[in-house]
């Protein structure tokens, strides 16, 4: 049988009776030490690829920790935000009410006034009467909004 298996180096078959298999040369083995060098740079230059310096991973750590207080300031601020319009909602909506109910209670005390009563008390009762044009006298307002009297204003009157 082994008479039969024959190697022919032109057509690289094995003839025999077995399945028949194409040749394949074996690489050549390198000793221990070469193959383990080869091994232990290519295991750096994949380290090298896929790793990266501390200095890098501090940089991208630190990022991280910024965006992240970032985004929590930007939530509260937007929390703050809602809750300030809120409370400005809520005080216009008081303002509107104090206004119509200090309108209605205006309402109610200009219906009680008699204006004819008070000038008729005013004019037989307490001898008042509208002032001539030379009894008004006029003053020029001040920036702090009030007048020092030095006198009495009927000798300022007379003169």
């Amino acid at each position: 049988m082994k008479e039969q298996n024959r190697y022919l180096r032109e057509n690289v078959y094995i003839d025999g009776n077995t399945v028949r298999k194409e040749m394949v040369d074996l690489p050549v083995q390198q000793p221990f030490s070469e193959h383990r060098k080869q091994i232990n740079r290519r295991m750096a230059a994949d380290h090298r690829a896929y790793g990266m310096s501390p200095v890098f991973a501090l940089g991208i750590i630190a990022a991280v920790v910024i965006i992240l207080f970032l985004c929590v300031d930007y939530i509260q601020l937007q929390t703050d935000i809602r809750v300030r319009l809120d409370n400005i909602n809520s005080m216009e909506d008081e303002l509107a009410e104090l206004i119509s109910e200090n309108k209605v209670l205006e309402n109610q005390v200009s219906s009680y006034i008699d204006l004819d009563y008070v000038y008729d008390v005013a004019t037989t009762e307490l001898g008042m009467c509208y002032p001539t044009n030379g009894q008004v006298v006029y003053y020029d307002g001040t920036d702090s909004e009030y007048v020092r009297q030095y006198g009495s204003i009927s000798e300022v009157g007379s003169k």
